[in-house]
Formats: structure tokens, sequence, C-alpha cells
């Protein structure tokens, strides 16, 4: 399986457009990062937390704990990530049913 890679160190906004069902990894070595949706419908589940978030264009999500976190566009998306120490594409949209399943 092959899959669409990148990582970036910044301590700058990183805006980012996702198809569906693609995913970002996100890992926060600090609370108070903040995710916002700037179109489309993202679900963000984030390592320690229990509730799972839906974000729809205009909405924030505030990190309080460190650790990864994993954000799902569930239609088109962009997405702001700010400040953002790595972020790493882990799942792009599968363009056939065979990379859809290589990716579950």
């Amino acid at each position: 399986m092959t899959l669409n890679k990148f990582k970036r160190h910044t301590n700058r906004n990183i805006i980012q457009s996702l198809k569906k069902e693609e995913i970002l990894r996100v890992k926060s070595s600090r609370d108070g990062q903040i995710i916002s949706c700037e179109s489309g419908i993202l679900w963000i589940t984030q390592e320690g937390d229990w509730v799972d978030r839906l974000l729809t264009a205009g909405e924030k999500f505030r990190t309080r704990i460190p650790g990864f976190i994993l954000v799902q566009a569930l239609s088109d998306a962009r997405i702001r990530i700010s400040p953002q120490e790595k972020v790493e594409l882990i799942c792009p949209a599968p363009q056939s049913l065979q990379e859809e399943l290589a990716c579950a």
C-alpha cells in the first residue's frame, strides 16, 4: 500500500484542502492548538479524549491535551491548523475500490 505522506515542522498556520475520506494525522505536543474548518465537514478524534467532534464551515476546535489527533474529511473540506508541529496525510481519497480496501 502506498500512502501519500508529508511532514512539516512550522509554527505558522497550515491550510490544507482535503478530499472526502482523506485523513490527517496531527501530532500536538501542547494544548491550545486550534483546528478550524474553513469549508466542508470534518470529524476529529484526539488521543486521550473520549469525545469525538464534527466541525462544519466556520467552526473551530481547541485541543486541551497533547497527543495525536486524527481529522477526517466527511466531504471535500479545507482545514486550518495553528500553531502546528507535524502533519501527515495518512490515507488519500481512494481512486478505486482496491485502494479503498487497501487503506482500511
